[in-house]
């Protein structure tokens, strides 16, 4: 039988499908890989809690670090309508140390911060 489909690559498809509908965009930031537990948080409750109370759907690629980048950083992909990444974004932002940890893509690796 064919190797099953890793999570990762799951998780890609879901992600793609989400954009396919109409308004809805995709903002890509970075975190400090010893973050990751903190954003997921105790049986993922902090995960779950921030994409339901925002509506955003929150990707957390914690398996390995972006292409390119350091080891320690992770890439986060936050899809939804606009004011829907807004928001989820400004609850990563607060639960990872009101930004410590976490960087938009438009900042060098660097400004993760320690």
């Amino acid at each position: 039988p064919p190797a099953p489909t890793p999570a990762a690559a799951l998780s890609g498809k879901h992600l793609f499908r989400l954009l396919e509908a109409p308004g809805t965009i995709r903002h890509d930031c970075f975190m400090r890989k010893k973050m990751c537990n903190r954003a997921i948080g105790p049986k993922g409750a902090t995960f779950k809690g921030m994409e339901e109370s925002t509506g955003c759907r929150i990707y957390i690629i914690d398996a390995r670090p972006p292409p390119e980048g350091p080891d320690d950083v992770r890439q986060v992909s936050l899809v939804g309508l606009p004011s829907s990444v807004r928001a989820g974004y400004e609850a990563m932002y607060e639960v990872l140390d009101d930004g410590r940890g976490l960087v938009s893509p438009d900042e060098p690796y660097e400004a993760c911060g320690e």
